[in-house]
């Protein structure tokens, strides 16, 4: 099939256009700045340079294909609400609706659960706590909007933190913040305090874009899968691979802080799309990445 991709030069984003062009479908990526497209995947796509928020442009650049992934974020210091993410956002959805294309996915965020809960499904009624999570349920309730009122099939994809090296070689990848905090204190070779059991359902990138894959071909509308491993990661594990990385010499320091596990449930995302996410081997892989470069490198 045409996919028409936002925000498929950023470190998501090429996983998607990766695996998109490996399943056999043609891709337009709709970029700001086309120049930060890795060569190797430039040479592959079809590259329009525009402006989100220009519901002209966006919808002449997106006429012509059976599916819309609107994978962009657009968010600064300078816009701490986030408004401009959720312009962007409306313009992108109002925009592929008429230009006719069949089907849209929307790169949403666990972040919209806050504040975490024992156990979240997609069922949870939503109430974030801060302004990303608060912008993209905007952007999730607006696009419900728009496919009642549109003939355009649309679907939601709530990722957790993403792992995992980049798609290809001088494509975009930033280490976890926490993990990178990790590193960055074994290779000091300072203690390590974590919390006793804490951690979180990462995601590898590479398996989150199998996600977007099998999705656009189920058929389905007006549905939301929440796209984490099933398994929790802890941070005392990640703190143990942090010391085997850079071979430290880091104590490991785990405190009982009185805090319980929160759970998503990626039950649907197993059912509904055959798909059983992990992340412990992109953790390890992320870290001895990030050890060899000596910084948070770009990849």
């Amino acid at each position: 099939m045409r996919v028409f991709i936002t925000g498929g030069t950023g470190y998501i984003g090429t996983h998607l256009v990766a695996a998109l062009l490996d399943a056999g479908d043609a891709i337009t990526v709709y970029a700001r700045d086309p120049r930060t497209m890795p060569a190797s995947l430039g040479a592959r796509v079809s590259v329009v340079s525009g402006r989100l928020d220009d519901l002209g442009a966006v919808r002449d650049a997106a006429r012509g294909h059976d599916a819309c992934i609107h994978n962009a974020v657009v968010w600064s210091d300078d816009d701490p609400m986030g408004v401009e993410d959720v312009r962007a956002s409306t313009t992108v959805f109002l925009a592929a609706a008429e230009a006719g294309v069949e089907q849209l996915v929307y790169t949403s965020s666990t972040a919209v659960h806050k504040p975490f809960t024992a156990h979240m499904d997609e069922t949870v009624r939503l109430s974030p706590t801060d302004a990303y999570g608060a912008a993209k349920a905007s952007n999730e309730l607006f696009l419900g909007a728009v496919s009642w009122q549109s003939k355009m099939r649309c679907n939601i994809v709530r990722p957790g933190p993403t792992v995992g090296g980049p798609s290809v070689d001088g494509a975009r990848v930033v280490l976890y913040p926490l993990i990178k905090d990790l590193l960055d204190r074994a290779r000091r070779g300072d203690d390590l305090i974590v919390g006793k059991e804490e951690g979180r359902q990462f995601v590898a990138a590479r398996e989150l874009a199998q996600v977007y894959v099998r999705l656009l071909r189920a058929g389905v509308n007006r549905q939301t899968y929440l796209a984490v491993s099933r398994e929790a990661v802890t941070w005392e594990e990640i703190a143990r691979m942090a010391v085997e990385a850079t071979g430290s010499r880091s104590r490991v320091v785990v405190e009982d802080r009185g805090g319980g596990p929160f759970v998503f449930d990626t039950g649907k995302l197993e059912r509904e799309l055959g798909l059983v996410l992990g992340a412990r081997g992109a953790i390890a892989e992320d870290l001895r990445r990030g050890y060899c470069a000596g910084e948070n490198t770009k990849g």
